[in-house]
């Protein structure tokens, strides 16, 4: 069986969302994801560099993005960085 283990670095509630920074182990490979809460929810991997990951989390967190539109705010990030 493999060693899975996730925990929460950060959680912030802005209005009626939760959102989480979770950092994921999985045996030897570690990344982060962000979970968002309300009234639906989504989770989605940041990446697997830490400072980049928790500045994306704190990017998401605090513009509210919503569960419903976070796959495609995210999208959109990736692409301006690899543009």
């Amino acid at each position: 069986m493999k060693q899975i283990n996730a925990e929460i670095l950060n959680l912030k509630t802005k209005n009626s969302s939760e959102y989480l920074f979770v950092k994921i182990n999985v045996r030897t490979n570690e990344f982060y994801c962000i979970y968002i809460e309300n009234g639906e929810s989504a989770f989605e991997r940041l990446g697997n560099d830490f400072s980049e990951s928790k500045e994306r989390f704190e990017i998401l967190a605090d513009n509210e993005v919503s569960s419903t539109h976070l796959a495609e705010v995210l999208n959109d990030m990736r692409n301006e960085i690899f543009s």
